[in-house]
């Protein structure tokens, strides 16, 4: 009878190594596995995104739709021309297709600018709408979700996203959305052309960085951004916004072009310590520039600062450089917008023109 147990419990330790030893081995890098249905899939893009879960069946139809859309965007080049049959990897419909093929060129091919403006406006524009209005988004930060450039604020209000216009040249526009959210629960959203109804607006180009301030008159935001204007030429602008009842107020404007290439000859930079905006340009032959930090709605005229009076239209008054000198200008932020400061700027001559 002993001997019989120990054959059993013999039998049975057997037949639990062979089942270990059945058993699939741990890989060293373990998946986690979610619902197909419930996380986004992640597309390759210069911009990635995280593995949020959106909850909302519809909100994340859109952003799965605008992610796959930007991925598939982001392959088309202005500069190229497409046959019919390639138009499938841009996962066109029946009725796109054939809009299109009323446009091919003697060859028969599709210039990239029609489908870029056909992604511009049958999918950004409308996927965008959708999503920053719909009631659930708050939920979630649009830089965490979306597959593009999104910068936003601290206190994750205030949102722009843009996408790149791709228009044919060196210019390097882009589209741009606002998005704020309000303490009343609500969201407004802003593009560009959109007039704020005082006669300010947000600079078409979008912006790089959104910096939040505190002042004598509450939270205001710092946005600043650049542009490629052409080869050699860059745009700087810089603004100071703050809501009213959702609808923004710009406190504080301004943008220079400079068509030089040098970066001895060019400086822009907002200094967060000194809280003052710094910008130094010596224009090239012919070319204006100013220190005009007016709003839009105050700016009846601009006075320039033109390297010769040739430049200068008849009856304005026109401003010349110093021999050897550049423009500078200095902004100091005063506890509620940023003021020229006079005397540390190095202002050009005013001279009225004959």
């Amino acid at each position: 009878m002993l001997l019989y147990k120990y054959q059993y419990f013999g039998m049975v330790l057997l037949m639990l190594a062979v089942a270990c030893a059945q058993q699939p081995k741990p890989v060293n890098n373990p998946v986690s596995i979610a619902k197909a249905k419930t996380t986004r899939a992640v597309p390759a893009t210069p911009y990635p995104i995280k593995k949020v879960i959106i909850r909302e069946p519809d909100l994340r139809a859109w952003v799965d739709e605008l992610n796959m859309r930007l991925g598939i965007y982001d392959s088309i080049s202005n500069q190229s021309s497409y046959t019919l049959k390639e138009l499938s990897q841009f996962k066109l419909t029946a009725a796109e297709v054939d809009s299109l093929a009323k446009d091919t060129d003697e060859d028969h091919r599709i210039q990239g600018s029609l489908l870029t403006g056909l992604y511009q406006r049958d999918y950004f524009f409308i996927l965008m709408d959708k999503i920053l209005n719909h009631p659930a988004i708050r939920r979630y930060r649009l830089d965490d979700i979306i597959s593009t450039h999104v910068v936003r604020s601290d206190d994750d209000k205030l949102y722009n996203i843009t996408i790149p216009e791709k228009w044919v040249g060196a210019y390097q526009g882009q589209l741009s959305w606002i998005h704020y959210r309000a303490n009343d629960g609500k969201n407004y959203n802003f593009t560009p052309d959109e007039s704020s109804g005082s006669g300010d607006s947000f600079n078409t180009d979008g912006f790089d960085n959104i910096q939040l301030m505190q002042t004598k008159d509450g939270v205001k935001y710092l946005m600043d951004g650049q542009v490629i204007s052409c080869n050699t030429c860059v745009s700087y602008h810089i603004q100071l916004v703050h809501f009213d009842r959702g609808m923004p107020v710009i406190d504080f404007s301004y943008s220079i072009g400079m068509r030089s290439n040098t970066d001895d000859a060019r400086y822009f930079n907002y200094n967060p310590a000194k809280k003052m905006i710094e910008m130094q340009y010596t224009p090239l032959e012919g070319e204006a520039a100013e220190c005009d930090c007016k709003t839009d709605i105050e700016r009846s005229s601009s006075r320039s600062y033109h390297v010769n009076s040739d430049s200068a239209s008849a009856g304005a008054d026109y401003y010349v450089r110093r021999r050897g000198k550049s423009l500078k200008c200095l902004f100091r932020f005063d506890g509620h917008t940023f003021v020229l400061d006079e005397k540390r700027s190095r202002l050009p001559l005013v001279r009225d023109a004959k």
